[in-house]
């Protein structure tokens, strides 16, 4: 017994030295010189070599009373906003349900009209008096036949004393903005997941299988639709489209820019800001996550895939992009 024991020491000394040299605490010295992952694409962020800050020049700041869609207008170029030099809490309330592992807070708050509107996880819209934080009215958006369990929120619009809000039910429905009272209800294509947008009463949702529709924002009559190419995985959540000069501008999560004429759904042009430099798995995704905008004629828009690009509205042809 006492050899088999002395045997088991040596063995095991000799273990721990081999796992010793395997996990680099001895042997023979890395070879010289600087790393650099051959996976992913780093590359840093540098102004443009004859830029001069001093050339950059804002407008005076603008007062905003209202923010009525998520990005602010249906183009989504807020420019030189005016702020105090201080901010405090002007009041605190509770809008409904909070976010959990299932459902989770997509929806941004608009206001218009004095009133703040905002959508819980649960589709349950709430009117407050944006001065005193005073409930005004609340609406169950949920189909009674549909267990809410799991569906996340698109989000809320305002325009012309109708609130328009997309649902993870496939369903977008109009409301009256001062009472609350549905107008109408228009089954799309699928579950959304961003805030429509509104513009010279029409209506554009984007749904979770990437279709564009355009319909009546009086009547929920629908006008037309685009189907972008359809995509297995996404980012959490959307983008709203950017409308604006008579064009939508659609994000999609397959990385399609794609504009068209608001009033038939005419293609003006399409883009991609997908990109082939980066080979890791999260490239993969080139979702336009971030609301694109439309700036004196300009379309900007950034992707996942670490793509921004600026883009005439009209022709089509980038100004410029960036990784």
């Amino acid at each position: 017994m006492s050899n088999l024991r002395r045997f088991a020491a040596i063995a095991g000394c000799i273990l721990v030295a081999a796992c010793s040299d395997w996990l680099g605490g001895s042997g023979d010295p890395p070879l010289p010189g600087e790393r650099i992952s051959v996976l992913v694409h780093q590359r840093a962020l540098s102004p443009d070599p004859g830029a001069d800050p001093g050339d950059i020049l804002l407008p005076p700041p603008a007062i905003n009373r209202e923010w009525p869609q998520a990005g602010g207008y249906a183009n989504h170029a807020m420019h030189h906003l005016a702020v105090g030099d201080s901010l405090a809490l002007a009041w605190r309330v509770r809008i409904g349900t909070a976010s959990d592992d299932e459902e989770r807070f997509v929806a941004s708050p608009v206001v218009a009209g004095g009133r703040l509107f905002a959508m819980d996880p649960e589709h349950q819209v709430t009117a407050l008096d944006a001065a005193t934080g005073d409930r005004l009215w609340r609406v169950e958006l949920a189909p009674e036949d549909e267990e809410d369990d799991g569906h996340i929120s698109g989000g809320l619009a305002v325009d012309d004393g109708r609130l328009y809000a997309s649902t993870g039910f496939a369903d977008l429905v109009a409301l009256d903005a001062a009472t609350g009272g549905e107008l109408w209800r228009r089954r799309l294509s699928g579950p959304m997941r961003a805030a429509p947008a509104v513009r010279g009463g029409r209506v554009f949702a984007v749904t979770l299988d990437n279709r564009l529709h355009a319909l009546n924002g009086f009547s929920g009559e629908p006008l037309w639709e685009h189907a972008g190419i359809a995509e297995a995985a996404s980012l959490l959540g959307g983008a709203s489209p950017a409308v604006d000069a008579g064009a939508v501008v659609a994000p999609y999560s397959s990385g399609e820019l794609v504009a068209l004429r608001v009033g038939n759904g005419r293609v003006l042009w399409n883009d991609s800001l997908a990109t082939r430099r980066r080979i890791d798995e999260l490239a993969a995704l080139s979702h336009i996550r971030g609301r694109p905008l439309i700036d004196r004629d300009l379309v900007i828009a950034t992707s996942h895939a670490g793509v921004t690009a600026a883009i005439d509205l009209r022709s089509g042809r980038r100004t410029w992009d960036r990784d």
